[in-house]
């Protein structure tokens, strides 16, 4: 089919290689109505934003190929975990002793009462 030089978008194939990992990105440069439109394209995974920047078009009297400029940027890893910090707390075992005694305790007079409470009503 033929070309609209007024309307055309330009998708650019990457593949990045991260430490054994294979990821995909296809940044888009489109050219709608005589205005250029680069949106960013964002991949999560290797906290990457890749965007085209600009195109220069193939010089044929000096014999260079289109140049496709790209700008890569850094963003923050979001991770979906929470970090915990554990403490050792060496008396922490005498605390928990003090309130097993204190609920044997609190135990032991709620029966007291009752106890007290049944031999009062048998008068």
């Amino acid at each position: 089919g033929e070309v609209d030089l007024n309307n055309f978008t330009l998708i650019a194939k990457l593949k990045l290689v991260m430490l054994g990992d294979t990821l995909q990105a296809r940044p888009q440069f489109k050219f709608i109505n005589q205005e250029v439109i680069s949106p960013e394209e964002t991949i999560n995974e290797a906290g990457l934003r890749i965007a085209f920047t600009s195109i220069t078009p193939p010089d044929p009297e000096k014999k260079t190929p289109a140049l496709y400029h790209f700008s890569i940027g850094e963003r923050p890893i979001v991770r979906d975990y929470v970090v915990l910090k554990a403490q050792v707390m060496p008396w922490i075992n005498l605390v928990w002793a003090g309130t097993i005694v204190m609920i044997i305790g609190f135990v032991m007079s709620i029966y007291r009462r009752v106890k007290e409470y049944m031999k009062a009503d048998k008068q």
